[in-house]
């Protein structure tokens, strides 16, 4: 006699009650089965050796879907809970808004560095026309000299400017040009 006992329950619903409740449940099924199919026979009201092997297959089936339900208990312990994506939801609002910011920033900085350029250009410019411009002063000044010397009376040169004759001392009475001595 073959005796097939399927379970469809996944194991997230199995408990440790529901468990025991499952384990109890299956044995007395089979011991009504098997007692109920001995009853035509004649045979006492006992398991029979040939039940303990679907025994043991009921427990490993029960052991299999408790390593199943551990497993599973341990993957939704990793995933992440509502209020992760809570908290990812508020991060990508702050990321946009960062980003807006972050462009407004970068267009006002081409602004003024645009601007900076413009400036940078205005000073060259205004720093040629200054030199121009002193060099056309310079020219001019020199221009209203040179007429001016020409329109000058020119000075006799006659005019003498008394030499000392005598020789010249400094303190402590050396002299300061060179006097040939003679000998006597």
């Amino acid at each position: 006699m073959i005796i097939r006992l399927q379970f469809d329950v996944p194991a997230a619903f199995l408990s440790d009650v529901s468990h025991e409740v499952l384990m109890t449940t299956s044995k007395a099924a089979l011991q009504v089965q098997l007692s109920s199919s001995s009853v035509g026979s004649g045979a006492p009201d006992i398991l029979l050796p040939s039940a303990l092997p679907l025994d043991l297959f009921f427990q490993r089936q029960v052991q299999e879907k408790e390593k199943l339900y551990v497993e599973l208990k341990h993957i939704l312990a990793r995933q992440p809970g509502p209020e992760a994506a809570e908290q990812l939801q508020i991060y990508r609002h702050t990321l946009r808004e960062k980003t807006k910011q972050l462009k407004v920033l970068s267009s006002e900085l081409n602004m003024y560095e645009s601007q900076s350029q413009e400036y940078k250009y205005e000073i060259e410019k205004l720093g040629n026309e200054l030199m121009n411009l002193k060099k056309k002063y310079l020219a001019q000044k020199r221009k209203e000299l040179i007429l001016k010397n020409k329109n000058r009376i020119p000075v006799d040169n006659s005019i003498s400017v008394a030499e000392p004759t005598g020789p010249r001392f400094t303190g402590g009475g050396f002299p300061l040009s060179k006097t040939s001595k003679t000998k006597s």
